[in-house]
């Protein structure tokens, strides 16, 4: 699990706290678990993110991507992978973080500093969280971005 310290944004510390409550019996929550009911005030900032697992690897679709996501990424990457997105350098180290996720099963809490084409590097927080639809195997992941936080 993350350092709780580390999260300091009370949109991810809301993620954070919202998905561990939906624990039971010691197996991951699954998406049927999620209710988007129970966080109104934070969809804007989360994602969904489908697990796909071909050719012996890893490969991550977004299925949903949060209006503050659309907005500050000036488009829309529902339907997207991450290597449909992203620069090769930037995708190896997002996949690098999910594939972490998946395997140990634990949440993945970063703070970086992110150059976006044309801007100047701008700050961002991230939590990404598993879900499981079996209680076990990590087949979908949650997240919340924060954006114009400060990075490292």
């Amino acid at each position: 699990m993350p350092d709780n310290e580390k999260i300091h944004h009370p949109v991810l510390q809301q993620l954070y706290d919202y998905w561990q409550s939906k624990f039971k019996d010691g197996r991951i929550p699954g998406r049927s678990d999620v209710d988007p009911l129970e966080f109104p005030e934070i969809l804007p900032n989360i994602c969904l993110i489908d697990v796909e697992r071909t050719d012996g690897r890893l490969h991550f679709r977004f299925r949903l991507f949060g209006t503050e996501h659309q907005e500050f990424n000036q488009r829309d990457f529902t339907g997207k992978t991450i290597d449909e997105v992203f620069p090769p350098d930037a995708a190896a180290k997002v996949n690098a973080a999910y594939a972490h996720v998946v395997e140990s099963a634990e949440p993945h809490f970063w703070r970086e500093d992110m150059a976006f084409e044309g801007r100047d590097h701008i700050g961002y927080q991230r939590l990404i969280c598993p879900l499981a639809s079996d209680g076990e195997t990590v087949d979908m992941l949650i997240g919340a971005f924060v954006f114009g936080s400060k990075g490292k």
